[in-house]
């Protein structure tokens, strides 16, 4: 049985290993994964994997977001996802740093330099159950083999 996205206890204990940890970004369209690292190889390694909607922020300012991302059959396609990839440079190789659950069941995660990513809840609304498969978030622990 999958666990249910955003789940505060399923995933708190996953994302308090993580912080302080180096992550790289890998985009998939608009999702994308956090890969994180640790400097010895002993030590576990874990990613995040994001669907939308999420905002990526500096400060409080919007830099862009999952709805943002070029449509595949727009002319220029190639280049504009190209531009819109660059904007996740910060998220290459930094430190996240914090993260947060609001009241609202939202998650905030925290990077160096005041970069963060906003993920919000999605309404139970939304949900029906032939999407009960879905995470709109997810984190995952990788153990390496010794």
């Amino acid at each position: 049985m999958l666990e249910v996205a955003g789940d505060r206890e399923v995933y708190e204990p996953i994302l308090q290993r993580l912080v302080g940890q180096v992550c790289h970004r890998t985009l998939a369209c608009n999702s994308f994964k956090l890969r994180f690292e640790t400097i010895t190889k002993t030590a576990d390694r874990g990613y995040i994997w994001i669907d939308p909607p999420w905002s990526l922020m500096y400060r409080e300012q919007l830099i862009t977001d999952s709805f943002l991302c070029p449509h595949y059959e727009e002319a220029n396609y190639s280049q504009k996802f190209r531009q819109w990839c660059n904007l996740f440079s910060p998220l290459n190789q930094t430190v996240m740093t914090r993260y947060e659950f609001t009241d609202g069941g939202d998650l905030n995660l925290f990077f160096l330099h005041s970069y963060w990513l906003h993920i919000p809840a999605i309404a139970e609304e939304l949900q029906d159950e032939d999407s009960d498969w879905y995470l709109h978030w997810y984190a995952r622990i990788i153990k390496e083999s010794s």
